[in-house]
């Protein structure tokens, strides 16, 4: 093990974890028009939108109504169009390959302009033997067809690295942080505060193990208000969910994934999250005056939420693919709930 090596823990992300600032490298088979941009110009959401309308050429769609967009050229009465999607989520998904034989290289900790945590970091790739991917995005676009062409790119470039799709890819976060539940049977509320919506979710927990994960209807994140809003907003849908909770065993405790990295448990006010800033003392303070119930309150790194919704219990890797890239590591520094949970949307519990 290096000196770099020692001063990374993939349970405990910072910044240096950032996916969006790879350099994808010139390697054999990356397309000269990729080669040398950071991942957060390929591989972000936006990125994947100019894709389509440039492979389709269509005027530029909306990020937020790609997955309709993709779905409306899938029907078409044309066949050519009608396979315009698969080929350009297949063209996207090797841009989403080459960011990973990028990071197998045994040359990134040295080429990525890195500093000693950064390289740490970067290192610690080296040693991953199988990634996961999740995210909205994945779920709202096609994940077979993102996922043949990342492992198509990995083939041909000879990176040897097993890639699945996550369980569920669009609530890996939802999963993840109910799975940091207590064994104890009941329900419990779960959030994942991300960059466009809020969503919350019912976990069932019977016999010590999650059984089911009911979601609720997402809320659109607004940046008008700043950070009270914000606030508002999380605590607003923790309520409506809690409505949802019935009238059993609930667990006095609320685990939300949050877009940002964490210092101290709290989202870190460094300009890169809409969340930093904000506190779980505050939200617990909020949070109670709303319901009346004084529950304990958790912030997770919604990439460590999503490698503990995958639940592997080797070393590996999670990418989600949302608005932008995020990252977590397996295995978990603490017990995950088991099972394998059934999700379901938007559902009542009895009696309420």
């Amino acid at each position: 093990m290096t000196q770099a090596n020692q001063v990374f823990d993939p349970r405990r992300l910072t910044a240096d974890a950032s996916l969006q600032r790879v350099i994808i490298a010139a390697l054999p088979g990356v397309p000269a028009e990729i080669a040398g941009r950071p991942a957060s110009e390929i591989c972000s959401r936006d990125a994947l939108a100019r894709l389509v309308s440039d492979t389709a050429d269509l005027p530029a769609a909306e990020p937020e109504r790609l997955g309709d967009q993709l779905a409306e050229l899938r029907s078409s009465p044309d066949a050519a169009t009608r396979d315009l999607p698969g080929r350009t989520l297949r063209a996207y998904g090797a841009r989403l390959g080459a960011l990973l034989a990028t990071l197998k290289h045994p040359s990134a900790p040295s080429q990525q302009d890195a500093t000693r945590a950064r390289c740490a970091y970067l290192e610690h790739w080296l040693g991953i033997e199988r990634v996961w991917l999740g995210g909205g995005l994945l779920a709202a676009a096609g994940a077979a067809d993102i996922l043949a062409g990342a492992q198509r790119f990995l083939s041909r470039s000879g990176t040897v690295l097993e890639l699945r799709v996550g369980r569920s890819p669009a609530v890996l976060p939802l999963l993840g942080a109910a799975r940091l539940g207590q064994p104890h049977d009941g329900s419990a509320l779960v959030a994942d505060a991300g960059h466009s919506t809020i969503k919350t979710a019912v976990a069932v927990i019977d016999r010590g193990a999650l059984t089911a994960l009911e979601t609720q209807p997402a809320r659109p994140v607004s940046l008008a208000g700043g950070l009270p809003a914000l606030e508002a907003a999380l605590v607003a849908a923790l309520v409506t969910a809690a409505g949802a909770l019935g009238d059993g065993p609930r667990h006095r405790r609320v685990v939300v994934s949050v877009a940002s990295y964490l210092d101290g448990g709290a989202p870190v006010d460094d300009g890169r999250s809409i969340y930093g800033g904000m506190t779980p003392q505050r939200v617990r303070s909020l949070l109670a005056e709303a319901t009346g119930d004084d529950m304990s309150f958790e912030f997770v790194h919604d990439g460590t939420a999503s490698a503990c919704g995958v639940g592997d219990p080797s070393r590996s890797a999670v990418v989600t693919i949302g608005t932008w890239l995020g990252v977590g590591f397996t295995p978990a520094n603490r017990p995950l709930l088991p099972g394998d949970p059934l999700v379901r949307d938007g559902v009542s519990r009895p009696g309420v």
